[in-house]
């Protein structure tokens, strides 16, 4: 669903790279993520392609 928004704001596909993450409740920072069977984490990193 993410991969799909960002594609459609013209994100080249080929420039995602997806990995699974789980149910980790542990977020970014420190933060909590809830999760309740029908949400899952997403982290999206943005990598400049200068690097």
């Amino acid at each position: 669903m993410v991969k799909t928004y960002l594609v459609g704001r013209g994100v080249k596909d080929e420039a995602i790279t997806t990995i699974a993450m789980g149910p980790d409740a542990e977020g970014p920072g420190g933060t909590k993520v809830p999760y309740d069977g029908s949400r899952r984490k997403v982290v999206i990193e943005i990598i400049s392609p200068n690097g």
